[in-house]
């Protein structure tokens, strides 16, 4: 549900729960946006350019606000979508064995 929210509003807030919760949670009628540029931990982001979720402009915000981004990596397969991070019958080739690399390495 929460993401589906994001998804309405084009942001990245925290859930929101109506208006008389989120005056008791928030004090305020509408969730706060989620400050992504005091993530301090080191980040790699990765994508896929056929993501109906996690859209190509979306992550593109979201990287260009993270404070401590190491690697933003599109996936080198072009359909690759939201569902193929873990259903893909390539996925290890194509990421996977990637990921595991770039962690070793961090």
């Amino acid at each position: 549900l929460h993401h589906i929210q994001d998804l309405n509003s084009g942001g990245f807030n925290h859930f929101n729960y109506g208006l008389m919760k989120n005056i008791q949670i928030y004090n305020s009628t509408q969730p706060p946006v989620y400050d992504v540029s005091r993530i301090t931990a080191p980040t790699i982001l990765i994508y896929g350019d056929m993501d109906t979720i996690s859209v190509v402009p979306s992550v593109m915000i979201l990287a260009k606000n993270i404070s401590n981004l190491h690697r933003l990596i599109k996936v080198p397969w072009h359909p690759f979508n939201h569902m193929d991070f873990l259903y893909r019958i390539n996925a290890k080739e194509v990421l996977y064995d990637r990921l595991i690399a770039l962690l070793i390495f961090y």
